[in-house]
C-alpha cells in the first residue's frame, strides 16, 4: 500500500525531469538520446512517473518543432512519426502506471456501491505532467498563476482519488487503448 502513497509524494518527480531535461536539452535529438542522457534513479511508482515525465518532455519538444514554418516535407514526416511513436509510449506508460496502482490495491476490499471513477490515476498523472511542462514554459505571470492553481487542484483530486481507492469507497478498472500509433 505504501507504493500508492509514493505516487502522491512522487509528483515532484515531474518538475525534476523537466529541470534535468532542460539542462541536457542541447544533446537530445532523438528518443534514444533522451533515454541515454536522462537516467532514472528511482524505483517503483516514482520510476514510472519519471518515465512518463520524460516521454512528455520529449513529445512537448517534438510538437514544438513540428510547428516550425520552415520545415521540409521529409522533416515534417520524420517529426510526425516521432510524435506518433511518443504518443504510443505515453499511452502505454499510463496503462503501466494504472496496472501498477491496481496491483497495489489488490488487498483492498471494495465497498458495496463503490463508484467507478471516470478517469484513471494514470491519466490524471499524465495531465499533471503536462501541467508541469506548461508552467515551466509559460512566460506570462497571470497564466503561470492560473496553471499553478490548476495543478494544485488536480493534485488534490489525485490525492483524494487515491485515498478513496485505498479505502474501497471508489473502484478502478483497467481499460487498454486500442489505437496503435504507427503500428
Amino acid at each position: 500500500m505504501n507504493n500508492t502513497d509514493d505516487a502522491v509524494s512522487g509528483l515532484k518527480v515531474f518538475d525534476d525531469v523537466i529541470t534535468v531535461w532542460h539542462s541536457k536539452e542541447s544533446r537530445i535529438n532523438t528518443w534514444e538520446d533522451a533515454c541515454a542522457g536522462l537516467q532514472c534513479r528511482h524505483s517503483g511508482i516514482k520510476k514510472l512517473l519519471f518515465e512518463l515525465g520524460l516521454i512528455n518532455c520529449f513529445q512537448w519538444h517534438e510538437e514544438d518543432m513540428i510547428r516550425s514554418p520552415v520545415l521540409s516535407e521529409p522533416e515534417i514526416v520524420r517529426i510526425k512519426r516521432s510524435i506518433d511513436a511518443s504518443n504510443q509510449r505515453r499511452v502505454e506508460k499510463i496503462e503501466e502506471i494504472d496496472s501498477f496502482i491496481l496491483d497495489c490495491l489488490k488487498g483492498v476490499k471494495t465497498r458495496p456501491g463503490a463508484e467507478l471513477n471516470s478517469e484513471t490515476p494514470g491519466s490524471i498523472l499524465d495531465r499533471l505532467s503536462v501541467l508541469s511542462l506548461k508552467i515551466f514554459h509559460a512566460k506570462d505571470a497571470e497564466k503561470i498563476k492560473i496553471l499553478k492553481e490548476q495543478k494544485a487542484d488536480l493534485s488534490g483530486c489525485f490525492e483524494k482519488l487515491m485515498s478513496l481507492l485505498k479505502s474501497g469507497k471508489k473502484k478502478m478498472k483497467m481499460y487498454f487503448h486500442f489505437k496503435n500509433y504507427g503500428k
